[in-house]
């Protein structure tokens, strides 16, 4: 999931590779778990959609932050990917902005 990465001021980073793509088929509104991603300075996240059926099938994904899995510390978001309505790839810019 992780691996050093040299930054463009000749910095060496940690980053997180996360992959997005759910496991099972989503038929109604889901939300994921959290992931803890240690010491990691950076993610780099990628979204999978294999298929999509329907009538109006879509797929809207949004990564949020929380310094406690929201108990105290309100969820906030950090990223999201275009709306998905078909089969695609997609990555997402790399991202440092997210609570420890």
């Amino acid at each position: 999931m992780a691996d050093d990465k040299l930054t463009d001021s000749g910095r060496i980073e940690r980053a997180a590779d996360v992959d997005l793509s759910p496991a099972a088929a989503i038929t109604a509104t889901a939300v994921g778990t959290g992931l803890e991603t240690g010491d990691k300075g950076v993610l780099r996240l990628t979204q999978t959609v294999s298929a999509a059926s329907g009538t109006n099938p879509t797929l809207d994904t949004a990564v949020q932050t929380s310094a406690d899995n929201g108990v105290a510390d309100a969820w906030r978001t950090i990223a999201s990917f275009t709306q998905k309505t078909a089969a695609s790839t997609e990555a997402n810019p790399a991202h440092t902005e997210r609570d420890r």
